[in-house]
């Protein structure tokens, strides 16, 4: 009924406008009809633009609107998908699945999430309400909704192969963009929307040097996938060279945490792909022979072994974990409530440090550098669990997919390379707070929902024994 009505107002307009040679407003409404069209008929589309925008060429029309409050691309774009969403389940236009235990788990950790923001509403001012709300937005919202949006649309083995595809493009583009701002100090793909801190470090597109990093390793994780299931020679070539290349965008944002997350990744991928397990010995030995060859030709080595050898960010960490579990003991069900200066508003009277490490290597850092004793700290142990639960089913139906012998084997081999993704995210959150990442978790969840869903567009006969050619 309501997209008859939609359509029913359209064609009412559209006559009554060409009836009184109104041709301008006549030619808005086609418009809008074709706009509607398009909404309707290609949220798949939308999607993929989004996922492959917000990394590389979102940061434009970004810039140019930084003054505008709140509003970037892709948290408009988001909005239409969670819309489209909505109405397409409503007037039951789209794909019909039934909420099942990994969605009902992600809506559990949101409403959480939300509950615990909205009870500290009345002790914030306007300014810091807004802060919280792009936190709860960017950071959680639409990296745990994705997967809900991924889905309600079909997806077919040939549109996810199609997909990895524009994301190791997108990984190039973001090493291309890494190169010039490290060697060449290009700033204009920096983002004016919002804070960029780690100076001196690779950034790309993002505001810190670990997103940057760690959505290059998820790329090359998805490389390495395509990778496995090519065939043809000439086209692995290509994908190993763009799987060095994003692994050395890695090492230039000179930050830890994303090398360790890859080498988790790695190590799913050696555990659950025997196809690559000697590729990947060999890999490793050929990369460290490498990286001693190369790395001191192109970088300043002193400055990269000071980089990781800097005990200063472990003290930190120390004394913040001492001093966060000094709060989750103070707050312990419900925390102290979901914001982004709640660690910091809090954890003055809390101040402490472990042995030598004192609470002063904890007193100017405003949040723990760990995500699930930030999450614990701001929602308590009833948040932490549902954020755990829910991490769970998202490992638990990847494994399930991956081990299922009546699924194709492209899907197992997709799920197995996502989960390694997902243990990368996860293996990232011991270091850091989500709060640094407004893509990388998204492009994580995104393609466990699309995983979840993918179906074989192969004749069955085909499907039982080949994976899907690409290359």
């Amino acid at each position: 009924m309501a997209e008859l009505g939609f359509w029913a107002v359209i064609g009412l307009a559209l006559a009554y406008f060409i009836g009184s040679a109104d041709w301008v407003s006549a030619a808005l409404v086609i418009g809008l009809g074709a706009v509607g069209v398009f909404l309707v008929t290609s949220p798949k589309v939308i999607a993929i633009l989004w996922m492959v925008g917000q990394p590389t060429f979102f940061v434009f029309p970004n810039n140019v609107a930084s003054g505008v409050p709140f509003f970037t691309l892709e948290r408009g774009l988001f909005l239409i998908l969670l819309g489209l969403m909505l109405v397409r389940t409503l007037t039951r236009s789209g794909i019909r699945r039934p909420l099942n235990g990994l969605e009902w788990s992600i809506l559990a950790f949101v409403g959480v999430l939300v509950c615990s923001f909205l009870t500290t509403l009345p002790l914030k001012d306007l300014k810091i309400v807004r802060s919280d709300i792009a936190l709860l937005f960017q950071c959680y919202l639409m990296p745990w909704l994705s997967i809900l949006i991924a889905r309600r649309m079909d997806w077919t083995e040939l549109d996810v192969l199609r997909f990895l595809r524009l994301l190791t493009v997108t990984g190039i583009a973001l090493v291309a963009i890494g190169v010039l701002q490290f060697f060449f100090h290009v700033q204009w793909f920096t983002p004016r929307s919002f804070e960029v801190i780690h100076e001196g470090r690779t950034t790309g597109t993002f505001g810190n040097a670990v997103e940057y990093g760690s959505t290059l390793s998820g790329l090359a994780i998805l490389t390495l996938a395509q990778f496995t299931m090519a065939r043809d020679p000439l086209l692995r070539a290509v994908l190993l060279a763009c799987c060095g290349a994003m692994v050395g965008g890695v090492i230039i944002c000179l930050t830890r945490s994303p090398l360790v997350g890859l080498a988790a990744g790695l190590l799913v991928i050696y555990l659950g792909d025997p196809r690559i397990r000697s590729f990947l010995a060999g890999g490793a030995v050929v990369g460290l022979i490498g990286a001693i060859l190369i790395i001191p030709l192109v970088l300043d080595t002193d400055a990269l072994t000071a980089r990781f050898e800097e005990m200063e960010p472990i003290y930190n960490r120390v004394a913040l974990f001492a001093t966060a579990g000094q709060m989750i003991g103070a707050y312990p069900l419900f925390g102290v409530g979901f914001g982004r200066y709640g660690f910091s508003d809090y954890k003055t009277a809390y101040l402490t440090g472990i042995g030598e490490i004192g609470a002063e290597w904890a007193a100017s850092i405003g949040i723990p550098h760990l995500e699930y004793i930030h999450i614990a700290v701001l929602t308590g142990l009833v948040g932490l669990g549902c954020y755990i639960l829910a991490t769970r089913a998202c490992i638990r139906t990847l494994r399930a997919i991956s081990a299922n012998k009546q699924t194709s084997p492209f899907t197992r081999t997709v799920a197995i390379y996502v989960l390694a993704l997902l243990v990368s995210l996860i293996v990232n959150g011991l270091f850091v707070d989500f709060m640094a990442y407004n893509y990388f978790a998204s492009l994580v969840y995104f393609m466990v929902g699309v995983t979840s869903v993918m179906r074989p567009d192969l004749p069955a006969s085909r499907r039982s024994g080949e994976t899907l050619p690409i290359g």
